[in-house]
């Protein structure tokens, strides 16, 4: 076997599309990382309180199954005394969503996304007390503990998230069935709290998928883009440049030489006509006039001297 020098830059290919530890090549590496990148989790902080603990229960079941199943949205708690303190964390920016009351706190900036339990208000008389029973049912009042998320947080994240948590609730149904109370915001206009568009979306079904909300884009983008060069190109033409025209150049004095040295310059630098040592112009036969060819032998003869042959 004949062995021939390697070049050093086919050495370093080789080596560049070589597989690596994990036994992906360079480009299919590169395609898996940048698909990683764009499916990378969104991690949200959320505000969390209340006076028997049992919202912070639920937020940390319902993130721990986030995390578990891969989910896009994850959620980081921020655990505080109550419902108050979760509101105030919240309107002042310390997190993006929080688990609030719908009567506690600064709600001015804040937005539904699901409702997460009911609470029943009670009536307590003090001992010893006679409390007379109503002799018919009434509606037991209660108050609902929002997630809520502010109005500037994305639409397609808060789609997201709602999503997400609505899976993570209906698989956690069976260990924690309180978890049932969970049910979707109020789209209705006329709501206390009023819902997220991005809620919203995913409770109507209006979520767009991606072409229909880059579709536009991605078409147009190459067409408009194409203009502008042509525009462009089109304004350098005309404004003229300094550099060399290169191929242009070459073939316009191609051109001028060939117009040198072509037939008709040749035609030009030719008289029409050659002069014998006679002193007699040679013509063509065919363009000679009837009768030339008598009156210049006439004169031949004339010139001749007596006595040569003819």
């Amino acid at each position: 076997m004949q062995h021939g020098s390697c070049r050093p830059e086919k050495i370093a290919s080789l080596v560049a599309d070589r597989p690596g530890r994990d036994g992906l090549h360079p480009d299919r590496r590169s395609r898996f990382l940048s698909y990683r990148w764009y499916v990378r989790p969104t991690t949200l902080t959320i505000a969390v309180g209340s006076l028997d603990g049992e919202a912070t229960r639920l937020i940390s079941a319902l993130a721990s199954r986030l995390a578990a199943m891969n989910a896009r949205v994850r959620l980081t708690i921020k655990d505080t005394p109550g419902a108050l303190d979760a509101a105030e964390m919240f309107s002042s920016g310390e997190t993006d969503l929080a688990v609030v009351r719908g009567d506690v706190g600064d709600l001015s900036q804040a937005q539904a996304v699901i409702v997460l339990a009911h609470s029943v208000v009670l009536l307590v008389a003090p001992p010893g007390s006679p409390t007379p029973i109503p002799a018919d049912d009434l509606t037991t009042p209660r108050i609902s503990f929002y997630v809520e998320a502010g109005k500037t947080l994305d639409n397609d994240l808060v789609a997201d998230l709602t999503e997400d948590l609505m899976k993570a609730r209906r698989d956690l149904l069976r260990e924690l069935p309180i978890l049932a109370q969970v049910t979707a915001a109020s789209t209705d206009s006329d709501a206390y709290l009023s819902v997220h568009p991005g809620a919203a979306a995913f409770y109507n079904g209006t979520r767009q998928a991606f072409l229909d909300r880059w579709g536009n884009t991605i078409f147009l983008t190459p067409m408009i883009l194409g203009g502008l060069a042509s525009v462009l190109a089109a304004a350098w033409k005309f404004l003229g440049s300094d550099e060399p025209k290169g191929r242009e150049a070459a073939l316009d004095a191609f051109m001028r030489w060939a117009a040198r040295s072509g037939p008709a310059a040749r035609r030009r630098s030719c008289p029409k006509s050659r002069v014998r040592s006679t002193g007699f112009s040679r013509l063509n036969a065919s363009a000679r006039p009837r009768g030339m060819k008598t009156r210049v032998m006439s004169r031949l003869s004339m010139s001749r001297p007596i006595g040569s042959k003819t």
